[in-house]
């Protein structure tokens, strides 16, 4: 196939990849939400720590493939 082919396929790809992005972001924001209304951040923020949203926002953030 040469571009002029392929770039009728650029549009229909980047839509369907747009959804999935929706997604994961109102899932990543549904759970940050609920990490840190957790006790155990409410104690670190009260301890005046500086790690106290980066402690916090691991459990929400999405597993990354590993890069080699």
């Amino acid at each position: 196939m040469d571009w002029a082919h392929m770039r009728h396929l650029v549009l229909p790809a980047v839509t369907l990849a747009v959804v999935p992005i929706g997604i994961v972001a109102r899932t990543v924001r549904a759970l940050a939400g609920d990490i840190l209304s957790m006790d155990f951040v409410t104690a670190l923020y009260a301890r005046a720590s500086a790690a106290a949203t980066c402690c916090a926002m691991w459990p929400a953030t999405p597993p990354r493939p590993p890069f080699r």
